[in-house]
């Protein structure tokens, strides 16, 4: 499913990002949600959410270049495992056979994006990391656990530009499921009298 597509932020473009499944964090018997977070805190579901997103980039008509590099965005929270973008950028390059690069640094401390709206989220990432080797002419598959606002993605879309990339991908697991993002999938649609109704799958 595509969920999200890139805007200009300081004249970079993500291209587009992807995601395996919405995430619905206040939906404790959520399956998908559950999976979520144990892939961001212990790295597990990293391999099928791999396959799953896999098999987005297929039905979106999105081929992986053969010299592209996967590149796991910066965790805000550091974990002592391997998990989160981590994680599942291990598994999308064995799975792919696409090199991965753990390229990207902080330039300065960020606080936890938990709580912040979409202008804090923004300014708490903006310039905040950067790309320790040259990405020159390389397409690179930006790699986070969950987008919720992309202000972390679009930061990492800026950082692998800043370091020569040729083009940004981003690639996630979840795409965090609001109302707004519902609406934005096209899961729902917003009616005139801003109600909320499910679409019409037969329309």
């Amino acid at each position: 499913m595509r969920c999200y597509e890139g805007k200009p932020i300081d004249g970079v473009v993500i291209e587009r990002v992807l995601a395996a499944t919405l995430f619905i964090p206040d939906a404790a018997d959520d399956t998908h949600s559950g999976e979520l977070r144990e892939l961001k805190e212990r790295g597990i579901y990293a391999k099928e959410y791999a396959e799953v997103l896999i098999q987005v980039l297929r039905a979106e008509g999105v081929s992986l270049a053969v010299s592209g590099v996967i590149v796991p965005v910066l965790q805000t929270t550091p974990r002592l495992v391997p998990a989160g973008p981590i994680a599942l950028a291990h598994a999308l390059s064995s799975v792919t056979g696409l090199r991965m690069k753990n390229t990207l640094v902080a330039t300065r401390e960020v606080r936890s994006q938990r709580g912040l709206g979409l202008v804090q989220r923004r300014e708490n990432r903006r310039d905040s990391m950067r790309s320790i080797d040259s990405l020159s002419g390389m397409t690179v598959y930006l790699v986070d656990d969950v987008v919720t606002t992309g202000s972390t993605m679009l930061d990492a879309a800026r950082a692998v530009k800043h370091a020569g990339a040729a083009s940004a991908i981003g690639l996630a697991a979840g795409r965090d499921a609001d109302i707004r993002s519902l609406v934005h999938a096209g899961v729902i649609r917003q009616t005139l009298e801003s109600n909320v109704d499910f679409q019409d799958e037969s329309s």
